[in-house]
């Protein structure tokens, strides 16, 4: 009978030859590693390429989800599940964790764009509102705007708000005939837009907890008034400091802040006749008001005839006011009309048909307004929850009203619309004609 005893040290070898071809095996990835890989590869080419979602903010979001997936898949299976030495894997993990780590320490995100870019900036950095210190507290020149002319930009989007400004003549060959640089002044932070009427022009800033309204010298840049709130709207998102940009009528200043802060100031010297908290009026807040309208109070006020216009809003679960008219006089409530909650756009004045109406895109709907009682004239559905100003303009003699919507991914909000009005995913543009 043959002896089946192995010879000595040939167990040892064989056991070592099998945990070496295991380790062998074992030190490559899996085939599903490789095939998620694959997939988040095709997922973030054919979103960057073909423009997947129609929006290039959620096209970065998705491909940065997709690719921190794929890196941290392949991060948990080498330190955690590889068969490589437990030394090369805990320095693969600090080698991971460490930078990650200095980088949470040492940055924070300063800003976002609009196609949702971070830009880092050093944690014990200033914010741009936070550059400048506060304007002297006496400023003792006066302005005159109560006198005005064809140059004047009184309001938002110009003297019709209708993106028209007939009384210039610009260059269409910077390259031949550049802009030259008259002045440079620096400003606090935000997004307002100028009016000018005048020698000077009004805008709106943040400086750090001071929100302020501020007029300019049009020819030197120097600051002439000044008047400020002790508010300050700030998210990662949205950045800092206040959106809306003011209206100039009749010698005053109207204002409204990304806080809902809504200011008449005299146009001569900044000084205040008359504030309202536009939150309190529709039973408000700052935590609730930041939930639906999280960028902060965009719209720039309206008058018309005595009264000063501006959307309202509510609590993130209603009632909703979509405008309410102030006195511009005096400040005192005159009407409030509409039902949905607002967004980022601004009403404009508009006749249609012959009949006088204000129009305001809110969330979701479009409604038209009698200016005298805010009664709604008309409302359509554009399925979309982030919306913009509308336009209107004639031609030929024929009337039309423009309006643009937002993203509208979900196939719930399409199916509220008739079939003709059905948007396609991504951003839309509305056009209807008047009869």
């Amino acid at each position: 009978m043959a002896d089946s005893t192995p010879e000595p040290g040939a167990a040892d070898e064989d056991t070592s030859r099998t945990a070496n071809s295991a380790g062998a095996a074992s030190n490559h990835p899996p085939t599903w590693i490789w095939i998620l890989l694959v997939i988040c590869a095709v997922l973030i080419v054919t979103i960057r390429v073909s423009n997947a979602t129609g929006d290039f903010a959620v096209d970065n979001l998705l491909s940065l989800i997709i690719g921190f997936i794929a890196v941290a898949t392949i991060y948990i299976w080498f330190c955690f599940r590889s068969m490589y030495p437990l030394s090369i894997r805990r320095w693969v993990m600090v080698a991971g964790i460490l930078p990650l780590m200095v980088a949470l320490a040492c940055f924070r995100i300063g800003e976002v764009s609009g196609d949702v870019v971070p830009r880092l900036v050093l944690r014990w950095s200033k914010n741009a509102d936070q550059l400048l210190d506060h304007p002297p507290g006496e400023l003792t020149r006066s302005v005159d705007l109560s006198t005005t002319s064809a140059d004047d930009f009184g309001q938002f989007l110009g003297p019709a708000r209708d993106m028209r400004f007939d009384n210039v003549s610009l260059s269409d060959d910077w390259k031949a005939a550049s802009p030259r640089e008259m002045w440079k002044q620096p400003i606090g932070a935000g997004w307002s837009g100028f009016v000018v009427v005048g020698d000077v022009a009004v805008t709106m800033e943040q400086r750090d907890e001071l929100e302020m309204v501020t007029c300019y010298d049009r020819a030197t840049g120097e600051l002439v008034w000044w008047d400020g709130v002790e508010t300050r709207h700030a998210t990662v998102l949205g950045g800092v400091g206040p959106r809306s940009t003011p209206t100039i009528h009749a010698g005053r200043v109207y204002a409204m802040g990304a806080t809902g802060y809504l200011r008449c100031l005299d146009g001569a010297t900044g000084t205040p006749f008359w504030n309202r908290n536009v939150l309190d009026d529709v039973n408000s807040d700052l935590v609730g008001d930041l939930k639906v309208v999280a960028w902060g109070r965009a719209a720039s006020p309206l008058i018309v005839g005595d009264n000063v216009i501006v959307p309202a809003g509510g609590p993130p679960l209603g009632p909703f006011v979509s405008l309410i008219a102030y006195d511009a006089a005096t400040g005192d409530e005159v009407w409030r009309g509409g039902k949905y909650q607002i967004t980022y756009a601004s009403p404009s004045l508009a006749t249609l048909a012959g009949v006088p109406q204000i129009l305001i895109v809110n969330e979701e709907f479009a409604t038209a307004h009698d200016p005298t009682t805010g009664d709604v004239l008309w409302e359509i559905n554009l399925g979309s929850m982030v919306t913009g100003f509308p336009i209107t303009y004639a031609v030929d003699g024929k009337q039309y009203i423009a309006a643009s919507t937002g993203s509208s991914l979900s196939s719930r909000d399409n199916m509220r619309l008739t079939s003709e009005l059905r948007p396609s995913s991504g951003n839309n543009l509305f056009i209807f004609a008047l009869p």
